[in-house]
């Protein structure tokens, strides 16, 4: 994926044009406010994505750890907002209702921290296993809190996706596996470590990761 490209973006009107189809008053507050913030810092970022997004070398070896609050709140172009956004709008709705905002609230905050840092181990894992330096500079960037809450709506919610295509199709593809297997597994560990106490470009040129 190239950077952020400075034409019409079709992506972030169509996201709008969801938002106001479902209704602002339909919308939970915890759920309303992340995607509000996701949208203000795609328009107004706090930094370029070059120095937003997560790496083993820009957070381990140069100890730039403000970058695990930074990677999750920025997007590399307006397509990858919307589909992460639209992920999290329907998401949202349903699991803020059925868990309260506080405790989505926290699962958000939980969640945008965790799939950083098991994103970050698992690339210096892969980097020293496999004895390839280049995984320490794949640069990730992008709200991956969303798959994280698929397993969480996918487990026990059995009428979660019923009447939502979006999420019917997404439901059958999430079991595809993913292009970077790694970029997937930091994604969903997060998620099943809740689950299971009861209760997701490289810097040198190409592009960045899309969480």
């Amino acid at each position: 994926m190239q950077r952020r490209s400075r034409g019409v973006n079709v992506g972030l009107l169509m996201l709008l044009s969801q938002v106001f189809h479902v209704g602002i008053n339909n919308i939970p507050p915890v759920t309303l406010a992340t995607l509000a913030l996701n949208v203000w810092l795609f328009l107004n970022p706090l930094k370029p994505l070059h120095y937003s997004c997560i790496s083993v070398e820009k957070c381990y070896q140069q100890k730039d750890w403000q970058r695990l609050l930074l990677s999750p709140l920025h997007h590399a172009d307006d397509w990858h907002l919307y589909f992460n956004m639209v992920s999290m709008l329907w998401k949202g709705i349903k699991l803020e209702r059925r868990l309260g905002s506080r405790w989505f609230g926290y699962i958000i905050t939980t969640f945008s921290l965790l799939t950083g840092v098991v994103y970050l181990l698992l690339q210096f894992t892969l980097a020293e296993f496999m004895n390839e330096p280049d995984f320490r500079r794949n640069c990730a960037v992008g709200f991956s809190v969303k798959s994280a809450l698929a397993a969480l709506a996918y487990h026990g919610l059995s009428d979660f996706s019923s009447g939502n295509p979006f999420l019917i199709i997404e439901r059958a593809v999430i079991k595809v596996p993913e292009n970077s297997s790694y970029l997937g597994l930091s994604r969903w560990l997060p998620s099943w470590c809740v689950l299971s106490s009861h209760m997701t470009s490289e810097e040198s040129g190409v592009g960045y990761e899309m969480y």
